[in-house]
């Protein structure tokens, strides 16, 4: 019994909702892919990479996040190290970007010895604005979010455009500053060694706030 339940739970994850009741992404990319020719997963590496290329498996990758992310679902990247899992996700976002026309803002919340590699990974993959928000000085977090968060124009602030595409931050500045970066809608949140969100307390429970 308990493992029928269980495959009846994988079988309603992992297969294709009723077409009435997919969601609004999954609709516009029907009627997008009809006309680019797009529907279906990556066969080879996009052509959006800066001239990089992903391996098969990282193929894979990206298309699983691209189809959970068009259902509206979340996504656990479970790779072991070293097989490229920012990679992967640096090529969903620019797969966003691209074919979605969605610039962001994307929001990266990593340890503090991830925020440089995040940022090197961005800029060699993609062509996305990538800021590290990071500094123990509130002051200085201050001035980041005056001087690299927004445009001077009112109409850019209105429509919810920011100068970055993608924020990279620690979880300890996320929480700091949860007032501040929970009123921005962002579209897509990453969480790098997600494993620190199963630890006990209210502490991990605060980044729901972001999504």
């Amino acid at each position: 019994s308990t493992k029928s339940t269980h495959c009846t739970k994988y079988l309603s994850f992992s297969g294709s909702p009723i077409r009435s009741n997919w969601s609004r992404r999954l609709w516009h990319f029907s009627r997008i892919s009809a006309r680019t020719h797009l529907l279906g997963p990556y066969s080879e590496t996009p052509d959006f990479l800066c001239g990089k290329h992903l391996r098969q498996y990282q193929i894979e990758g990206l298309n699983w996040l691209v189809y959970n992310w068009y259902h509206n679902r979340s996504s656990i990247l479970a790779d072991e190290v070293c097989l490229g899992k920012t990679v992967q996700c640096c090529s969903f976002l620019e797969h966003l970007r691209i074919r979605e026309s969605t610039r962001g803002p994307f929001l990266i919340v990593t340890p503090q010895s991830g925020l440089l590699h995040w940022k090197r990974e961005l800029e060699a993959w993609t062509n996305l604005n990538v800021v590290i928000y990071h500094d123990q000085k509130v002051q200085s977090r201050d001035a980041i979010r005056e001087h690299e968060f927004f445009y001077d124009s009112e109409g850019h602030r209105h429509r919810g455009l920011y100068k970055f595409n993608v924020l990279v931050t620690t979880y300890a500045v996320a929480r700091s500053d949860m007032e501040s970066l929970k009123n921005i809608q962002w579209r897509v949140l990453v969480v790098d060694e997600g494993a620190s969100l199963s630890v006990p307390g209210d502490e991990p429970k605060q980044l729901h706030h972001l999504q």
